[in-house]
């Protein structure tokens, strides 16, 4: 999944639950639920130079900190925990920008038992995953909107 959509499943959990010490691991296993999931990716290798990967990753680029702004100002008093809930649902992904900086400088990396695993959790990457990816966040906006208008 994108970054955007692992932020934003982040932020309505946190919406939801209000606890801390539920709500954060809970982010973090969202994020290994949704890489579980059909979503946008294209081969590894193939990255650097493939095209809608750059387009995807430049629209996410500019949907995240949107999605994150818009999500804290609806947080209200609690926009600390949903910019933590946001952190830590992306928050696995870090590695792969490690990954891809160090690789791309010509780094072999080897791979953890986490990290190997997290990549074959990723079987459902497909080029056309941007639709589902789309369908998501339309999904998580329209819980977040709800549960603003019910919130008062």
């Amino acid at each position: 999944m994108t970054a955007t959509n692992h932020a934003a499943t982040g932020a309505v959990l946190a919406l939801a639950i209000q606890t801390p010490l539920l709500v954060l691991p809970i982010a973090l296993a969202s994020h290994y639920f949704l890489d579980a999931l059909l979503h946008y990716g294209v081969p590894y290798d193939k990255r650097p130079n493939h095209q809608s990967f750059g387009r995807v990753l430049v629209i996410d680029s500019v949907m995240l900190p949107i999605t994150a702004i818009m999500l804290v100002i609806v947080a209200g008093s609690e926009w600390w925990l949903v910019l933590a809930a946001m952190i830590v649902a992306w928050s696995p992904d870090f590695v792969w920008i490690y990954r891809y900086w160090r690789e791309k400088k010509g780094v072999e990396l080897a791979q953890n038992r986490l990290t190997h695993w997290h990549s074959r959790l990723q079987w459902g990457e497909r080029s056309w995953g941007w639709t589902v990816e789309l369908a998501w966040f339309v999904l998580i906006i329209g819980v977040v909107l709800g549960h603003t208008i019910t919130q008062g």
